[in-house]
């Protein structure tokens, strides 16, 4: 294990809600975390920031662990300042629909 906060545990294999009762378990492999939406964001900011059950501090703190874990050889590179404005929309998102 890399880390772990109350909501998500992150590995070498990826990042994973440790919630009782998320069946099955919500798992993003590490090779999928800087897969983008149409429009260029970063996807899983976005994608879990829709769901009631998640603390999206909780997943952003997780979530920068893990994209550091995305091996050089990856086709698509971390980009910071993409991550930044992945966060920002999908806090955003969750401001417009709490």
């Amino acid at each position: 294990m890399v880390f772990q906060n109350h909501q998500w545990r992150v590995t070498e294999r990826g990042l994973t809600a440790v919630l009782p009762g998320t069946s099955p378990p919500y798992h993003i492999e590490t090779e999928r975390l800087l897969l983008r939406r149409e429009g260029g964001l970063y996807l899983w900011p976005m994608q879990v920031a829709a769901k009631s059950w998640v603390d999206l501090d909780a997943f952003e703190e997780a979530f920068r662990h893990a994209v550091q874990l995305v091996p050089a050889s990856n086709l698509q590179k971390l980009d910071p300042d993409l991550l930044e404005r992945s966060i920002g929309a999908s806090r955003a998102l969750v401001r417009k629909h709490p």
